[in-house]
């Protein structure tokens, strides 16, 4: 009896581990134990190394809501961040002349440093995961994800 049980559970395993979403989940845990690893000397977490690439890709200046647009995070937590990385001195915080409650995050030198990093280590990586495929392979692989998204946004709206 127990045999079947087990042969069950481990069916289920399968199933599961075969799975489309299991499969997008763990490539993204991939993802970001290796950005976790790497800027782990930076003393940086995967939503601060994430926040500075989108700072440093917006040009180095930017508003929170405008992170928040593309972090996929809770605002909250993208204040939170921003603090945390103010304290690191990667950031700091200019008011804004139309509205002194408003705030623009700016990289700071040792911020705009770290941000080399992250496109550096971003390219490498790239090139890492791509070299098993072809350009056009990767190509497709690119473009298949961009339909991937676009339906999911369409059946979740």
């Amino acid at each position: 009896m127990s045999n079947k049980i087990i042969t069950s559970k481990q069916k289920y395993l399968q199933k599961v581990k075969s799975s489309f979403v299991y499969k997008i989940n763990k490539l993204f845990a991939l993802y970001k134990s290796q950005s976790t690893k790497f800027f782990n000397i930076e003393g940086l977490g995967y939503s601060e190394i994430t926040t500075i690439n989108i700072m440093g890709q917006l040009g180095g200046e930017t508003t929170l809501s405008e992170i928040t647009s593309v972090h996929w995070i809770d605002p909250g937590l993208v204040s939170r961040i921003s603090k945390s990385l103010e304290k690191k001195n990667l950031i700091k915080k200019i008011k804004t002349q139309k509205d002194k409650r408003s705030n623009i995050l700016v990289l700071t030198a040792k911020g705009k440093s770290i941000f080399i990093k992250i496109e550096n280590f971003i390219s490498l990586r790239r090139k890492k995961i791509l070299k098993h495929f072809s350009a056009q392979e990767a190509k497709k692989l690119i473009g298949l994800l961009d339909k991937l998204v676009l339906s999911t946004q369409k059946e979740c709206s």
